[in-house]
């Protein structure tokens, strides 16, 4: 049908000389309005001259899991950072706010057309929700999608390693109900596997189980676990009780206070937003990404929760 510039003007409450300007492809234009003139014309059953859905497909999606972590967080603004390199406009999305599934947030993606997803941690459900053309990032299950991850089971194995150097061949392992389930069989030195919520609650629990089992050092999954861990064993030691280094499985901002630094196992998290995009902008372009599992060596982070005097048993 013609298209009526005074029709889109009035829908999308712009001007006609804007609506111009968009259907032209022209600078100028805010992109709320932009996205005005584009909502208008869909809504009104006109069809996108071919330049505009040109500069539709050059988007992306990015879905994260819910709770945000910060690791999450800082690899989605790789990933965006990544994909503007390469020309193309990333939106974020959580699974889980606002009561959005993944299968909305899938379908609001396509209508916005976008041409390829990122999961980052994401659970198995949601996975199975996502398109063909999508690649996992971050800590995710065996499946057949393409991958960029440092499994849990990685971090762990280096944060074992990272202890038994200084000595330490009895260790405790905290979990949390949010993450992904630790492998097993877990590293021999793993005298106790305990799954504990977050903050002072999980040091104390972890820091009993330690005590009563003889070991010398904590591994937790989550940041707040490792500050509680690092507030029970402070006050402790003013009772003359020995130190317990710790070790968290997740890099966060939070374990570089100088009141905790705590030692950290994160994800190489700029090679893996690199590799991720390169991948999908390949498929995009004709070079098809396949279903490949690529791993990535966790990095040690190491801080003063693991260089404390008494940390070394040698």
């Amino acid at each position: 049908m013609p298209v009526r510039l005074a029709d889109i003007a009035r829908h999308a409450g712009v001007s006609e000389a804007t609506v111009s300007r968009v259907m032209n492809d022209r600078p100028g234009v805010a992109e709320p309005k932009r996205r005005a003139v584009l909502l208008a014309l869909d809504s009104l059953g006109y069809d996108r001259p071919s330049r505009l859905r040109e500069r539709t497909r050059r988007r992306v999606g990015i879905v994260l899991s819910d709770p945000v972590t910060a690791e999450g967080l800082d690899l989605a603004q790789h990933l965006v950072a990544n994909f503007a390199r390469r020309g193309l406009i990333a939106t974020i999305a959580v699974v889980g706010a606002g009561g959005a599934t993944a299968d909305e947030l899938v379908v609001a993606f396509e209508e916005m057309g976008c041409s390829a997803v990122v999961g980052i941690d994401l659970d198995d459900p949601a996975i199975d929700r996502l398109p063909e053309r999508a690649a996992l990032v971050g800590d995710a299950p065996a499946s057949k999608r393409l991958a960029f991850v440092t499994p849990m089971s990685a971090r762990l194995e280096r944060a074992v390693h990272h202890l038994a150097e200084a000595g330490h061949q009895r260790i405790v392992v905290v979990s949390a109900p949010t993450t992904r389930p630790l492998d097993e069989p877990l590293p021999s030195r793993v005298i106790d596997a305990i799954v504990a919520p977050a903050g002072r609650e999980a040091g104390e629990v972890a820091v009993r189980r330690a005590r009563e089992g003889g070991a010398t050092a904590i591994v937790t999954a989550t940041a707040w676990q490792a500050i509680g861990v690092v507030e029970v064993t402070r006050a402790q030691s003013a009772s003359g009780a020995p130190a317990l280094p710790v070790i968290a499985l997740a890099e966060d901002p939070l374990l570089t206070h100088p009141l905790c630094e705590i030692t950290a196992v994160e994800r190489p998290t700029s090679e893996i937003a690199v590799a991720a995009v390169d991948a999908l902008v390949g498929d995009m372009n004709g070079i098809p990404a396949g279903l490949e599992r690529f791993n990535f060596d966790p990095v040690v982070r190491v801080r003063a929760s693991t260089l404390m005097k008494d940390f070394a048993l040698h």
